[in-house]
C-alpha cells in the first residue's frame, strides 16, 4: 500500500530537500528577468546581511519544466515550428495541402473548427477555420478552408515555449520559397505585445463549430467535400474519450497552456517574493477574488496578458483581471502555485502538515510531492494521468480529463470563496483546515 502524504512526511529524506539547480530563466520583460537568475525549486533563496532569508528579495526564476529544444527529426513528425518550415524547404514543399500530412497524427486527430473567426483566416459554416493542436498542444497549426481567402496559402501557427511564452509565427505558402515570418509583430494587434491565446471564457466560445451527436458523419463529410483541407486529417469515433472534433476538448488543453503562462510570468517577476507567496496563498483566506487581483497587478500580470477572451484592442483601464477558462481561474490557479512553492522551494513544513489531508485527497489524480515539484521546476502538474482523459468531473470524483485540465488544491475556491465541497474533498474538515491555513499564514507573514 501506498502511504498517504500524511505519513510521508514523517519519512521525507534528507535527500528530498537538496536543491535541484536549474539554469536557464524566463525570457520576459527586461525589468523582471534581469532581477530573476535562478530557478524557484532551488535552495538558493536570497538572504540579508545577516544570513537570513530575505522576504523581500527579488525570487530565481522559473524555466519551465518542460523538455527543451532538441535538433529536427528528420524522419519523425515535425513538432516545432522551425523544425517543420526546415522540413517543408527540404522537401520543396509549396502549398498547405502538402504540408498536413507531414503533421504529426495526433494533430491530425484533435483539432476544432470556426465557422466565424476574429484572425485573419476567413471562416464560415460551409468553409470553416481550421484549428490543429494535438494531445500537448506545443505546436498550434490553423488554415483556412475557404478557396477564395487572400491567406488560403498562409498558415498561422503558435508553438508553446520551454519558459512558458507562446512563439507566434505566420508561414505563407504561396510564396517561392514559402516564407516564414521572422517575428510576431503581424500578430501582436490582436494578441497584445506579450503574445498569448485568444479564447472565451468557459463555454463562451463565439463563432466555435461544434459538430455534435453526428460527429462522426459530419467529419467524413468534410473530408469529401474539402479533401484538400480534410483528407489528411483523421476522422474519430463520436463516442472515443475524449471526442474527436471537439471544441470542449480544446478548451480544457489551451486552459492549460494559459495556466502555465500565467504561472510562469508570475513567477518571473522581481515582485514575486517569499512574502508575495505567502500574501498570495493568504487571499485564499480572504473570500474575495478582488484581493488576489490586486496581487496579480503588482506581479506585473494586467488584463493584456490574463484575459484570453478579449483582443488586445478591446481592454481597457476598466477590465478586470481575472479569467475563467473552466479549468480554475488565473487568481485561483496563482494561489495554488504560491501554497505549493511554500510547502517545496520554501520547506513550510507545518504548512505541509496543515494542507496534507487535501494533497491525499489529490492522490488518484496526481501526487503532489518534492520529487514532482523538482520535476516540474516548480510549475503545478498542469497534465493528467493518461488513463483518466475523458473522465468528467464532478459525479466520478472531481478529474478534469482530456489530458490537460488543472484540477489541483484550489484552495482560494475551497477555503474562501465558494460555500460547497468537492467529491475529492468529502469527509474532511474545512473549518478546521480552513482556520488552522489562516492563521498560520498570518502568523509568518507578521514574522517576516
Amino acid at each position: 500500500m501506498n502511504p498517504t502524504h500524511t505519513q510521508r512526511l514523517t519519512r521525507l529524506s534528507p535527500l528530498l530537500l537538496l536543491p535541484v539547480l536549474l539554469a536557464s530563466c524566463y525570457e520576459g520583460s527586461s525589468s523582471d528577468s534581469a532581477n530573476a537568475t535562478e530557478a524557484v525549486g532551488t535552495d538558493t533563496s536570497p538572504t540579508d546581511a545577516s544570513g537570513s532569508v530575505d522576504p523581500d528579495a527579488p525570487p530565481p526564476a522559473p524555466t519551465g519544466g518542460m523538455p527543451t529544444a532538441v535538433e529536427c527529426d528528420e524522419t519523425g513528425a515535425p513538432d516545432t515550428i522551425d523544425c517543420l518550415y526546415e522540413r517543408i524547404i527540404d522537401d520543396g514543399l509549396q502549398t498547405v495541402e502538402e504540408v498536413i500530412p507531414l503533421l504529426p497524427e495526433d494533430m491530425r486527430t484533435a483539432l476544432f473548427l470556426m465557422e466565424e473567426s476574429r484572425s485573419r483566416h476567413q471562416a464560415s459554416r460551409e468553409f470553416p477555420r481550421v484549428i490543429l493542436y494535438g494531445d500537448d498542444s506545443r505546436l498550434i497549426f490553423s488554415m483556412s478552408t475557404t478557396p477564395t481567402d487572400p491567406l488560403y496559402e498562409t498558415l498561422e501557427l503558435v508553438e508553446l515555449q520551454d519558459d512558458g511564452s507562446f512563439k507566434f509565427r505566420q508561414l505563407d505558402m504561396d510564396t517561392d520559397p514559402p516564407h516564414l515570418a521572422e517575428d510576431d509583430v503581424a500578430c501582436q494587434g490582436c494578441h497584445s505585445p506579450r503574445p498569448r491565446l485568444i479564447w472565451g471564457q468557459y463555454r463562451t466560445w463565439p463563432g466555435s463549430y461544434e459538430l455534435g451527436p453526428s460527429n462522426t458523419q459530419a467529419q467524413l463529410e468534410l473530408q469529401q467535400r474539402l479533401p484538400e483541407r480534410f483528407g489528411s486529417l483523421i476522422v474519430k469515433d463520436y463516442d472515443a474519450s475524449p471526442p474527436a472534433w471537439s471544441v470542449e476538448v480544446w478548451n480544457f488543453q489551451q486552459n492549460r497552456l494559459m495556466m502555465r503562462h500565467h504561472a510562469q510570468l508570475a513567477k518571473a517577476s522581481s515582485a514575486y517574493t517569499l512574502r508575495m507567496r505567502y500574501r498570495l496563498a493568504g487571499s485564499a483566506c480572504e473570500g474575495d477574488y478582488d484581493a488576489t487581483g490586486d496581487l496579480m497587478a503588482e506581479l506585473g500580470l494586467s488584463p493584456e496578458d490574463t484575459r484570453a477572451d478579449l483582443l488586445f484592442g478591446e481592454i481597457n483601464a476598466s477590465t478586470d483581471i481575472d479569467w475563467y477558462g473552466g479549468g480554475g481561474s488565473v487568481g485561483e490557479v496563482l494561489v495554488d502555485v504560491a501554497a505549493i512553492d511554500l510547502l517545496y522551494h520554501d520547506h513550510d513544513e507545518e504548512l505541509e502538515t496543515i494542507v496534507a489531508p487535501y494533497i491525499d485527497a489529490l492522490s488518484p489524480m496526481y501526487s503532489l510531492s518534492h520529487e514532482y515539484y523538482d520535476a516540474y521546476e516548480g510549475l503545478l502538474p498542469f497534465d493528467i494521468p493518461a488513463e483518466l482523459n475523458g473522465v468528467s468531473a464532478g459525479s466520478d470524483g472531481g478529474y478534469n480529463g482530456y489530458g490537460g485540465n488543472y484540477g489541483g488544491l484550489r484552495l482560494r475556491g475551497y477555503l474562501g470563496a465558494f460555500d460547497r465541497t468537492p467529491p475529492l474533498y468529502s469527509g474532511l474538515d474545512h473549518e478546521d483546515i480552513k482556520a488552522r491555513y489562516c492563521d498560520h499564514i498570518a502568523d509568518q507573514l507578521a514574522s517576516l
